[in-house]
């Protein structure tokens, strides 16, 4: 998971139709090996579709394969866990908007409410 600092260049991903910055996420499906991210703008509602390699989860473990972001359902959602509050009773932020930032060649996704994020997966996969 981020920890809210970036390390390295990152740039935010931008709405093409209104350069709105804020977006609900989808799984869309799978074109062979690629999952294909849906991003329809929270400003414009403008519907954009990428196709990514899924990528290692920030938080995995050694052991882990490489699973797609959208493994656990259609809409992606916050499940990070946060400090139990009014909005998180049960320590889960459900927030369903996010930021995208593109990082060299993988997109990433950070919460608009908690601001925890994870990789959504690589753009341009070397494949070989």
């Amino acid at each position: 998971m981020f920890d809210g600092q970036d390390r390295v260049d990152t740039g935010t991903f931008l709405c093409p139709a209104c350069r709105g910055q804020l977006f609900e996420l989808d799984d869309a499906g799978t074109r062979g090996v690629l999952q294909v991210i849906q991003m329809t703008c929270a400003a414009c509602r403008a519907p954009l579709q990428r196709p990514v390699l899924p990528s290692m989860r920030e938080d995995a473990v050694d052991s882990e394969l490489p699973q797609p972001a959208a493994a656990r359902a259609t809409q992606l959602w916050c499940d990070a866990r946060v400090p139990l509050s009014q909005a998180s009773p049960r320590g889960v932020c459900w927030g369903l908007q996010f930021r995208v930032l593109e990082r060299a060649n993988e997109l990433f996704s950070r919460c608009t409410r908690c601001g925890n994020g994870d990789s959504l997966g690589m753009l341009n996969p070397a494949v070989g």
